[in-house]
């Protein structure tokens, strides 16, 4: 007989000797440590009366197998890219031995890039408050779950002696695998650190987001250069488009990747391309807010939302996907927003990659010379010595700029260039056959 509530235990046995075996079990919230005495009384019948013939006292101290501690690059929240080995460190308590780490879940095809290896030294461990510390490294193929989920998990198993019996503990941490992520965003031209984007009043200027994506690993084998092709692929659709899906091999209706879960675009194949269509054009301006109260800049269908009293934006048509033109109206500054979600595979809820910056409007030093550069032709008319501008002026530079035959100015007339994010190749320098002076520059 036995009443939980009441701590007792009633084991009745008629005659004879021999022993009485009982195993406890400590529940899970209890701490390592703790004390519980256990009295143990043996009755004896004589006659009709039960009898005390012995009383005995012995505790219990409870332990606990801890279960190990996992991470991976220095994170438990694991999302690996492709192609990339990573730092894994386990660790266990001081009296416990790590027996196994493996991974669980992973679904591997046939193909030779489809692996996940976990290389850690079981014998070597660093000595750290009380834990000792494993380290190694974890690789993913360039195809790992590529015909899956996207989803696998290192699992690992701790055992520790208590009481001549190895009791042991199992945890795992889950794992995602994407071919790309986004590291970094920022403002092209900007220094790094640098999130304010400074505008003329009046005069237009582009405003481009620049997006540092994880590294695609170099092909060491001609089988490798399909899978390089697919990531880059994937990295170039998303930098066109702000936008990503990628589906599982098996289902193309299930998929494991996905970027700007807020936009829906259709893929159609288009001879060496994808084509996106989408009820608004491909642009970030849809991922744009307001940093104050996260107001959106334009509407679910695309259109202006919320308009402001220091700037507009233009977005669209011509301009890539990542750039957006930005007018000044009125000297001042605005915190703005980027916020563009995403799932990753197995999750049901999106994460975000965000990007705070701020748009200051202010007045050229000389705003009312400020003079635009379209061609090739004004530039060197504009700039060069030999120029009717009887003074220094300022310019900005509104299309990109292409020199065929380019002879280098070597006397300037200029205040300020702004160069608006615009480029200036030049194919070609003219240079006399017979001149001593080799003059390769922009000025």
């Amino acid at each position: 007989d036995s009443i939980r509530e009441g701590n007792v235990l009633t084991i009745k046995k008629v005659s004879g000797e021999g022993k009485v075996f009982v195993r406890t079990k400590i529940l899970e919230n209890v701490k390592e440590g703790m004390y519980f005495p256990i009295n143990v009384e043996i009755y004896s019948k004589v006659g009709d009366e039960e009898v005390v013939v012995k009383k005995e006292t012995m505790t219990l101290i409870s332990e606990v197998v801890t279960e190990a501690g996992i991470t991976i690059d220095g994170k438990k929240d694991a999302t690996l890219v492709r192609g990339h080995s990573y730092p894994i460190e386990i660790s266990v308590l001081e009296d416990q031995e790590l027996a196994l780490y493996t991974t669980v879940d992973f679904d591997k095809s046939l193909g030779a890039y489809d692996f996940v290896s976990i290389n850690v030294n079981k014998n070597t461990f660093e000595l750290v408050n009380g834990r000792k510390v494993y380290s190694g490294t974890i690789s993913v193929g360039l195809d790992a779950e590529i015909e899956g989920d996207g989803l696998f998990k290192v699992q690992t198993l701790v055992n520790k002696i208590i009481n001549g019996r190895i009791e042991t503990a199992v945890d795992s941490v889950e794992v995602r695998v994407v071919d790309f992520i986004v590291e970094d965003v920022g403002i092209k031209g900007n220094a790094e650190g640098d999130n304010v984007f400074n505008s003329p009043l009046v005069i237009e200027k582009d405003l481009s987001f620049e997006f540092v994506l994880s590294s695609t690993p170099e092909a060491t084998s001609v089988n490798a250069q399909n899978s390089i092709a697919r990531i880059e692929n994937a990295k170039k659709t998303f930098l066109e488009t702000m936008a990503l899906k990628q589906y599982t091999t098996n289902n193309d209706l299930v998929y494991s990747y996905i970027i700007n879960t807020i936009r829906e675009f259709k893929a159609i194949n288009a001879g060496d391309k994808i084509i996106f269509e989408a009820d608004a054009k491909n642009s970030i301006a849809h991922n744009l807010f307001y940093s104050g109260d996260k107001t959106p800049y334009l509407d679910a269908s695309g259109k202006l939302n919320q308009a402001n009293q220091y700037f507009t934006i233009r977005w669209g048509d011509e301009l890539d996907a990542r750039t957006l033109e930005i007018t000044g109206v009125r000297v001042g500054s605005l915190g703005m927003l980027i916020e563009i979600p995403y799932r990753l595979p197995g999750e049901n809820k999106d994460r975000t990659i965000s990007y705070e910056f701020v748009i200051n409007v202010q007045v050229w030093a000389d705003e009312e010379n400020v003079t635009p550069i379209e061609t090739a032709d004004q530039f060197v008319q504009y700039l060069s010595s030999s120029s009717d501008v009887t003074s220094a002026a300022n310019y900005i530079l509104m299309e990109d700029i292409v020199f065929e035959n380019y002879s280098p100015i070597l006397e300037t007339q200029f205040a300020s260039l702004d160069g608006n994010n615009k480029t200036i190749t030049i194919k070609k320098f003219a240079q006399s056959a017979v001149s001593s002076t080799l003059n390769l520059g922009l000025f």
